[in-house]
């Protein structure tokens, strides 16, 4: 499993600091990675309901693997990389874990779940499990109520 993680950390140019350009893309895709929670876990605060996947998805298959790579970046590196930084400033050794704030405000499911823009959902879950299991402390999701989760364990507030 390890080699398999390597390998894809080097094909997605995750192995040392990440190379490709997302500025346009991260002042299109509001994100922060400011604060910490109070064990000290910093905190990825998305707004995913104001995200607009279906425009790049729709472009074709190289704005597609980009938008993939950009969510993998985003909510799984970033984060990650920040937890790690933590720990070694505080001379810790150990798992290091960050939590998740998905925003949902202004999700609706014509936009964010269409036919072509599942694949790039599955791939992020597949990302997730595969190469960051134990990455997230806690996931959680604000603004959920219009959207219905009860297949997911996720704690709507």
């Amino acid at each position: 499993m390890l080699i398999k993680a390597l390998e894809w950390r080097r094909a997605n140019l995750f192995d040392g600091p990440v190379r490709e350009d997302f500025s346009e893309w991260d002042k299109k895709f509001q994100h922060n990675l400011d604060g910490v929670d109070k064990y000290g876990h910093p905190i990825m605060i998305a707004a995913l309901g104001r995200w607009n996947p279906r425009q790049f998805i729709l472009a074709g298959s190289t704005q597609a693997e980009k938008y993939s790579r950009f969510l993998a970046r985003t909510l799984f590196e970033l984060p990650y990389q920040k937890a790690l930084e933590l720990w070694e400033k505080n001379g810790k050794v150990g798992p290091s874990q960050y939590v998740s704030v998905f925003d949902l405000h202004g999700f609706n499911l014509r936009q964010h779940f269409c036919l072509s823009c599942i694949p790039s959902y599955r791939d992020i879950v597949r990302v997730h499990q595969e190469y960051y299991p134990f990455a997230s402390n806690r996931t959680v999701i604000i603004n959920g109520n219009q959207v219905n989760f009860t297949s997911c364990e996720f704690r709507l507030i």
